[in-house]
């Protein structure tokens, strides 16, 4: 399985792109599993170019005025003088773009690519780079531009020359993916709830009046027994039920005497 399986991704091209800008990615991300399918201004087929020459052709998968964003996840504009000059003249290419800004989705550009993006408004402060005579260009647009091989700037990934096309390739492939649920996505509803409102404290709950425990009684003190010399000192109800007994035999004495 591909990193990219499953997922689709918009070609913006016209006649005049910089042929390896737009065949080589394309063939690296549907070596990843992905659907590229390429959109134009016209049908049948768009003619590329490379080396100050007209080079090989690539078939038109969709008008781009028949497109929408929602059909696809990411979005790739090539290079080459002509082709991003004819492209950004152009409304449905102009709002094509324009939803996938709006849609949050990555957008990736190379060499004049970027060219296209600066009719959107949408680069006031973005981080990107480009060939290099686009500097001005990109900076009037508000951006920030460095002179980097690959920028990846949030949801928008773009590069210099055909010379960085193994790095923007791998870019790509990396932000192309489905994006994962963060891992507090997984939460159960409760721990969501104490997440947003704070845990409460635990108090002990408080008992119905009916098990309150009464008071404790206060013990008596002891009464120190009387001792008779000569009996065992088993405390007063003991020596009272022998004295009887005591009488009770002088009494049989007597009689018997």
């Amino acid at each position: 399985m591909g990193k990219l399986d499953g997922r689709r991704v918009a070609i913006i091209a016209t006649d005049g792109f910089e042929h390896s800008e737009l065949t080589s990615p394309k063939s690296a991300l549907e070596g990843e599993g992905a659907r590229c399918e390429v959109l134009s201004l016209h049908e049948g087929q768009i003619r590329g170019w490379k080396d100050g020459d007209w080079a090989g052709e690539v078939k038109v998968d969709h008008l781009v005025a028949e497109a929408i964003s929602e059909d696809f996840d990411a979005l790739l504009i090539p290079g080459g003088v002509m082709n991003p000059d004819k492209l950004r003249r152009e409304e449905d290419v102009i709002r094509l773009v324009q939803e996938f800004f709006d849609a949050g989705k990555p957008i990736a550009a190379i060499c004049h690519g970027p060219q296209v993006l600066i009719e959107t408004g949408e680069l006031e402060g973005r981080r990107l780079t480009s060939f290099a005579s686009l500097k001005t260009d990109l900076l009037n647009a508000g951006a920030d531009w460095v002179d980097q091989q690959v920028v990846e700037d949030d949801n928008l990934i773009t590069s210099r020359t055909p010379d960085d096309l193994p790095a923007f390739n791998a870019k790509l492939i990396e932000a192309f993916q489905p994006q994962r649920a963060p891992a507090d996505a997984y939460q159960t509803l409760e721990e969501q709830l104490n997440a947003l409102m704070g845990t409460p404290e635990v108090s002990p709950m408080p008992m119905p009046a009916s098990f309150s425990p009464s008071p404790r009684r206060k013990k008596r003190k002891t009464r120190p027994t009387d001792v008779t010399p000569g009996i065992p000192n088993r405390g007063r109800a003991a020596t009272a039920r022998e004295k009887p007994r005591a009488k009770r035999t002088r009494r049989n004495t007597r009689r018997g005497s």
